[in-house]
């Protein structure tokens, strides 16, 4: 055990490198955190010896950031803020204990994001603003100031009479604005206090001539004692900004509070924050491995894009989001981030949409949905609505829906949840609890919408179908159910016992022509038994009786990668007619990887389907991406393969668009990620009637995005490779039949490399490389 030191707080001192401040207001300053732009890692502590300590990020452990600086700051209430990005960044100090009968805590936040807590429950979830304590249900120790879900905040003390905690009554923190917060403890009269922006809102008796029963830990700033973890991932600790954060070993009066909350004001009033300020920040182009032209959020962990439309000029997409770390918390607190673009290529992240709210449809968490036009023109989402108590209802899933508080908005950027749900399962809807995922398909006046779930009677998965039409008053909660869109009888469990994320859209053929088929995609669940690669069928819908009716018995997969390529969306685009397809890319990385880099997945790039004629079959392409070219390009008609080859060996670059069409009769192999030793690569290799990457590396802690994936192709010989490398992504379209989604993880961060073969019976008609920029 560290010996404990204990500071007099009786005695007034004078802290000359705290600047000019009120005398009476320093009286019985121990520590002062103006948490200011520095350029190391120490936590600057003015105040009694032993107040400065130690500042954390995750980037100091990140083997692929290449920037400058492990920390970022925002203007703050007195010089600058500190960034808390909710799982790494946070300051401790070992040699400061607070001990005695009576202190203050002062500090100013802006918060962006809450952990998860079960409303239901009496759990510890705290992100911590000052800590040192300890509590294990009866013995609590040191002092703790924080908050919990929706801004509930707090301060626990821990005495020779035992622990105790008072929360704000119905006076929650001010998200994405700046809030003072103070408490004060005055063991003397026993009075516990909590107070917001200068006034008191709550106060308890612990009673009189109390003292503090110190903790044996570290003084925290931004991180609770008792954090908890997810993977390498902190839970607990405080996102957003953090600024002016105080320790007294007094209780100051309700007067000198008020005082302390005024000296924060600009102009009598609490200074503005931009939102981008508090919001995620863009820090991490720097990543070796990160994608910069792939959608998605600037950091932290997603999962899979979904509800894609358009409105008004701007194409908006949906994606599972942890504000809190790159982590998946078991889908508790997940909510809806959003993306808007012009042209499906350049992605904006904004505001998350639909977040878990106590007291509506969905108070523990939004997972994945789909969207629609209602009739009168109004953006509609259904999202699925967690709920685990869900008193009087048969599932914890059900389908909820938003609309824009703001159709003048040109981005939408605030959602209103509806009272009411727009189905909830009923007994005989699919498996009761796997319920999820909701598609709509929209045929004219008819609304369909597709739930993901499992068979009723068996153990297969199944997609259950919904129908509605304009005429009908609200009819987005008149949904009448319509049975099983389609039943598939092999009980293999690759195929899932769940089918989530459904997707059914009609498919124009390659000639833009109305096709009469449509393709239905579906992602096999769970992970830890199903092969969740997305697989699909072509077939027809018959729109009376709600039945999916395939053109063959078993599914196809759409993409050979491992795992890669995961969690369809899609939607039909009103500008062309065409049916797109969105989708996850897995990152395939450990824990460890995930907490250091600071991002999980993004988002493939949008993918155009169509029904190929010539095949029967499934007909995709990437999307032009002209719009985010550098200018930079290299162009050849009719080079030898000798040529390209000598030309690609002079290109080094892990950001570009390569397309190559050829004939042959044998094989053809581009390299990419390739180290200038050769040792590490991505091959890509394509034959009459095949198609494989071979990811070759030596990161062996990544070992699931390594080896060789493959898959058929149609055996002619007339080729064209499409090829886009993002960093670590890499996606492959082979003759518009079949895609190959990979990560690359070489270990030299420098393997920027490209080589070309092919044998000799190879003649090549045209290769173009255009290099792309990011779009953060």
């Amino acid at each position: 055990m560290k010996k404990l030191k204990s500071l007099a707080f009786l005695l007034p001192f004078a802290l000359c490198s705290c600047g000019a401040k009120t005398p009476s207001l320093d009286e019985g300053l121990l520590a002062y955190y103006p948490l200011d732009e520095q350029s190391g890692m120490e936590l600057v502590g003015e105040g009694k010896e032993g107040a400065s300590g130690t500042l954390y990020s995750h980037l100091q452990s990140s083997p692929t950031y290449r920037g400058d600086s492990y920390l970022s700051y925002k203007k703050g209430i007195r010089g600058e803020a500190l960034v808390m990005d909710g799982y790494s960044v946070y300051g401790e100090a070992d040699d400061f204990v607070l001990s005695g009968n009576s202190f203050t805590l002062s500090a100013w936040i802006a918060p962006r994001a809450y952990n998860y807590s079960d409303q239901n429950a009496s759990d510890d979830n705290v992100q911590a603003i000052i800590s040192q304590y300890f509590y294990d249900g009866s013995t609590g120790l040191g002092v703790l100031l924080g908050y919990r879900r929706e801004g509930k905040f707090m301060v626990g003390v821990g005495t020779d009479k035992g622990w105790f905690e008072l929360y704000d009554e119905g006076t929650p923190l001010d998200q994405y604005q700046w809030n003072h917060v103070a408490a004060t403890f005055d063991g003397a009269s026993g009075e516990l206090r909590l107070f917001k922006n200068g006034r008191i809102v709550n106060r308890m008796n612990v009673g009189q001539d109390s003292f503090i029963q110190p903790a044996d830990v570290p003084f925290s700033i931004g991180k609770s004692s008792q954090a908890g973890s997810n993977g390498d991932c902190l839970t607990n600790v405080v996102s957003g900004l953090l600024d002016e954060v105080k320790v007294y070993g007094q209780a100051k009066t309700a007067a000198e509070i008020g005082s302390i909350f005024k000296q924060g004001l600009q102009n009598g009033e609490i200074p503005q924050l931009s939102f981008d300020d508090v919001w995620l920040q863009n820090s991490l182009t720097e990543d070796a491995y990160k994608p910069q032209y792939h959608g998605g959020p600037y950091e932290n962990w997603m999962n899979e894009p979904h509800a894609p439309f358009f409105y008004n000029g701007v194409y908006h997409i949906f994606f599972q989001q942890n504000l809190n770390g790159p982590y998946f918390n078991g889908a508790q607190g997940i909510c809806w981030g959003h993306l808007t673009s012009t042209d499906m290529v350049n992605w904006t992240p904004r505001k998350e949409v639909v977040v878990p709210t106590a007291g509506s449809v969905c108070p523990d968490g939004v997972w994945s949905g789909g969207s629609t036009i209602a009739p009168d023109g109004t953006p509609v989402l259904f999202f699925t609505a967690g709920d685990y108590a869900h008193p009087g209802l048969q599932s914890n899933q059900n389908i909820g829906m938003a609309t824009p508080k703001d159709l003048s908005d040109p981005y939408l950027t605030e959602w209103v949840i509806d009272d009411e749900l727009s189905i909830a399962q009923q007994p005989g809807q699919g498996r009761a609890g796997e319920f999820r995922d909701a598609h709509v398909y929209r045929d004219g006046d008819d609304y369909y919408l597709l739930v993901g779930s499992g068979d009723e009677n068996s153990g297969r998965g199944t997609v259950v179908v919904y129908k509605t039409d304009a005429s009908k008053t609200d009819p987005f909660h008149k949904f009448e159910y319509k049975g099983h869109l389609f039943d598939y009888s092999n009980s293999d469990a690759k195929y899932g016992s769940v089918w989530e994320l459904p997707v059914l859209l009609p498919l124009k053929n390659e000639k833009g022509e109305d096709s009469g088929k449509f393709v239905l995609a579906i992602s096999p669940a769970p992970a830890e038994t199903a092969d969740n690669n997305i697989i699909y069928w072509i077939g027809e819908f018959d729109k009376e009786a709600c039945r999916f009716v395939p053109d063959f018995a078993d599914p196809r997969r759409m993409d050979y990668g491992g795992n890669v390529f995961t969690g369809p969306s899609g939607f039909i685009d009103p500008n062309d007619g065409n049916a797109y397809m969105f989708s996850i890319m897995q990152s395939l990385r450990t824990s460890s990887a995930l907490s250091s880099s600071g991002w999980a997945h993004n988002m493939g790039m949008v993918r155009k389907l169509y029904y190929d004629t010539s095949r029967s079959d499934l007909g995709i392409s990437i999307i032009d991406t002209s719009s985010i070219e550098s200018g930079e390009s290299v162009e050849f008609d009719l080079p030898s393969v000798e040529n390209l080859a000598s030309a690609l060996s002079k290109v080094e670059s892990d950001s570009f668009r390569l397309t190559i069409s050829f004939i042959t009769l044998d094989e053809a192999t581009l390299k990419v990620r390739q180290t200038k030793s050769g040792e590490e690569y991505t091959a890509i290799t394509i034959r009459p009637d095949y198609a494989e990457v071979d990811n070759q590396s030596n990161l062996s802690n990544y070992p699931a995005s390594g080896g060789v994936y493959s898959g058929s192709l149609s055996g002619k010989s007339t080729h064209t490779l499409d090829v886009l490398v993002d960093r670590s992504m890499v996606e492959v379209c082979f003759d518009e039949e079949k895609t190959i989604s990979a990560r690359s993880y070489p270990t030299d961060l420098d393997a920027l490399c490209l080589s070309f073969s092919a044998s000799s019976y190879t003649s090549i008609s045209h290769a173009k490389i255009n290099f792309l920029e990011g779009i953060y």
